[in-house]
């Protein structure tokens, strides 16, 4: 902590005793297993966000009444419907259609207000907030305003979801007829190819749009697990790669029929939906199970300690976390 302005005077640094320091828990040797029911399995992958160790111990609140709620308000989409209003020569093409993407096309317009931009997105959505998918979303889960895509921030804020409302956008067959430029958004379309010696970029069901400068700002994708790739059919239909919003959607719409769901993943996104969906959870009687390969939670970005601190913190929140484990088996 910072000293006070009345008190300049700073602390002598602390020093703990080693009797004091505790050591974690011997590696289980290989070949043990552990076995636990589930009747959901619940993949998690996708983009890594950075997410403070104070944030996630925030969710001790006493959680609210959580009803199981059915969505269907995010919906991927496909325009322009009419792949013949697609400009097939622009000056800025961004493949991708997040943050990063969003965040480009104000850099280019502040070194170009003319900017005429083109963003091509597969996933069918324009750029929204995917951190609060993990979080917020979560936590203010009766709160939230599905239907206007409004969730709260930590401080109470309401915000919307997208980033942009549609009326920031350009359409796309006025793109290069516009005076003053914008941003078009293509929503699910995928480039199959670049040819950046050409500068060319090839849709699938769409036009070679040619260009003079373009970013690649696709993002990552969810990992899976060769034991569930090859897994009944019957088990992978339970399992959800989280990533996008409509993944949140398909799981909100699951959760009113199952009693356990395993979260596989220790890193910043499994830590925050443990952490945020436990209140969700506690209050449904859906028990949480929790599957890091390392030691502890965030062990590969945190220090030991801190790490330790925060997978205490989870267990508390009556999330069975399971540490040192792998999944080698999976069955229905």
């Amino acid at each position: 902590p910072k000293p006070s302005e009345k008190n300049s005077e700073t602390r002598p640094p602390t020093t703990i005793p080693n009797s004091k320091i505790e050591t974690c828990p011997p590696t289980p040797p290989s070949g043990s297993s552990k076995k636990i029911p589930i009747s959901y399995l619940f993949l998690i992958g996708g983009s890594v966000i950075v997410y403070t160790y104070a944030k996630i111990l925030k969710s001790s609140r006493n959680a609210d009444t959580f009803k199981p709620k059915k969505l269907n308000v995010f919906k991927n989409v496909k325009e322009p419907c009419d792949p013949r209003e697609i400009p097939t020569k622009v000056p800025y093409v961004l493949v991708g259609g997040g943050v990063a993407s969003l965040a480009a096309f104000r850099a280019i317009k502040c070194a170009d207000p003319y900017a005429r931009v083109l963003m091509i997105d597969e996933e069918g959505q324009l750029p929204y907030m995917k951190p609060a998918l993990s979080k917020e979303m979560w936590y203010f889960f009766d709160e939230t305003d599905y239907e206007k895509k409004i969730f709260y921030t930590w401080d109470r804020r309401p915000r919307n979801i997208f980033y942009e409302p549609k009326e920031f956008y350009t359409k796309a067959g006025h793109l290069m007829e516009s005076e003053y430029g914008g941003l078009a958004p293509i929503l699910g379309y995928k480039v199959t190819k670049i040819d950046t010696d050409k500068k060319k970029l090839y849709l699938k069901d769409g036009p070679i749009i040619e260009y003079d400068k373009c970013l690649i700002a696709t993002g990552s994708e969810p990992k899976n697990l060769k034991v569930i790739e090859n897994a009944d059919s019957s088990i992978r239909s339970k399992v959800i790669l989280y990533r996008s919003i409509t993944d949140f959607q398909n799981l909100v719409n699951r959760l009113g029929n199952v009693k356990s769901l395993v979260i596989i993943g220790g890193g910043l996104l499994g830590s925050e939906l443990a952490s945020s969906m436990s209140h969700y959870a506690n209050e449904n009687n859906i028990q949480i199970h929790q599957i890091v390969q390392e030691k502890s939670n965030l062990y590969n970005y945190l220090p030991e300690y801190l790490s330790k601190l925060i997978t205490d913190r989870i267990k508390r929140l009556n999330v069975n976390v399971i540490t040192n484990a792998n999944v080698e088996e999976v069955r229905s």
